[in-house]
């Protein structure tokens, strides 16, 4: 995956949690690790995983959500999560456009 895929990824996330009203903290760690992950200035796949835990705004939950996606392209999290919330089982990457302008 490439930064821009992480970060995608986060943000479709972000945006989930947002419509369903998510826990507002969530969202914002989830939306900061994307800022970080498109700042990179090598591809985060190169990354060690020491080195991801120490990015700035990264904490353990957030790293451990960033350290599946690089790993294996899905994280078990945020699949759960998509199980155990009906309402965001509707919700398309496509839609994710529609809330693009709230994260820059």
């Amino acid at each position: 995956m490439t930064n821009s895929d992480v970060a995608e990824q986060l943000q479709f996330h972000a945006a989930k949690l947002t419509g369903s009203y998510g826990n507002l903290y969530r969202v914002r760690a989830y939306r900061r690790a994307a800022i970080v992950i498109l700042g990179l200035n090598r591809p985060v796949e190169e990354l060690q995983k020491r080195e991801l835990s120490k990015l700035p705004g990264i904490r353990p939950k957030t790293f451990a959500v960033l350290a599946d996606l690089v790993e294996t392209g899905e994280s078990s999290y945020l699949e759960s999560l998509r199980q155990s919330r009906p309402e965001l089982k509707a919700m398309r990457p496509e839609d994710l456009h529609a809330y693009r302008a709230r994260f820059y």
